[in-house]
């Protein structure tokens, strides 16, 4: 008999804990009915601020150093998605990009690019969607005494991107942007 109490005393407490994990819908405070709540899911996606510099580059041949810092921003870009059970917002951190070019240990320039300084190559809509993604050396000609940077804007989660050509004329002491266009063969 007391084997008998046992097992029902154990099959009542498995059989209770099942329904306790299974998904009950959320009464309603106004009309006492049941419905399934959404849920809703928030991520940030911020950056380090501890390590801001990403690349420090000298050219020995010309005594040229670059160095490219993130400087992180206090907006966010947001990205919303969901289906019938969840609503899942994403919050991606706002980036610029610091460039400080020296020659000889004299700073040539030292500025701050934000994508909003590129609303002129892309519509204002993909600026406003879109974070600072990636900004770095692609190339030294001594001939012409210019650097050139390679970037890109990109729509977070997508395949959405502006990349481009940054190019600093050392004699010029300006920057010009050349829209970079992949060639397929």
């Amino acid at each position: 008999m007391n084997r008998f109490i046992i097992i029902v005393l154990v099959l009542v407490v498995f059989g209770c804990a099942k329904t306790k994990n299974e998904e009950q819908p959320i009464a309603s405070e106004a009309t006492g009915e049941g419905v399934v709540q959404n849920l809703v899911e928030k991520s940030y996606h911020t950056v380090d601020s501890t390590q801001t510099i990403i690349q420090d580059t000298l050219f020995s041949e010309s005594s040229f150093r670059v160095v490219i810092s993130n400087v992180p921003s206090d907006t966010y870009v947001t990205q919303t998605y969901s289906d019938d059970q969840k609503t899942k917002t994403d919050y991606y951190q706002d980036i610029d990009k610091q460039v400080a070019v020296f020659q000889n240990d004299v700073q040539l320039v030292d500025t701050i690019f934000s994508k909003s300084g590129f609303d002129t190559h892309v519509d204002k809509e993909f600026i406003l969607n879109s974070i600072f993604k990636n900004y770095w050396i692609d190339s030294y000609n001594s001939e012409k005494n210019e650097i050139k940077f390679f970037g890109t804007l990109t729509k977070p989660e997508t395949d959405w991107t502006f990349a481009f050509y940054h190019v600093f004329s050392i004699a010029e002491n300006k920057f010009t942007v050349e829209p970079y266009i992949e060639e397929r063969i």
